[in-house]
């Protein structure tokens, strides 16, 4: 379907803009959503014993880790250092984790 396709053109540009995604988060958090919010990654259960919010954490940060990725490969070479020090810590740490990954895969 071609607007299924649009919206998620849309979305990929809306979150992959540091400025944008800062806007769509603030926008989230005016009407006390937590859908698309990135949580500090565990792998250990919370005090109820659930681990599902530290998973569900895990995969908002490797969707956000690919999508950096995927930003930086269709972007200039020359406006990697910026888009990179764009983003936060826990994903360059999520992104470099999953590049030594397929590194190593590609490597056997």
């Amino acid at each position: 379907n071609p607007d299924d396709f649009l919206r998620v053109v849309n979305s990929f540009e809306v979150l992959s803009d540091a400025a944008r995604r800062a806007n769509y988060d603030a926008e989230l958090d005016s009407m006390g959503c937590q859908d698309g919010c990135l949580r500090p990654a565990s792998s250990t259960a919370d005090e109820s014993g659930d681990t599902a919010d530290a998973d569900a954490g895990t995969k908002r940060l490797r969707s956000l880790a690919r999508m950096a990725q995927l930003g930086l490969l269709s972007s200039r070479e020359d406006s990697w250092a910026e888009r990179l020090a764009d983003l936060s810590g826990d994903v360059v740490q999520e992104l470099a984790r999953f590049m030594l990954e397929r590194l190593s895969h590609k490597r056997r």
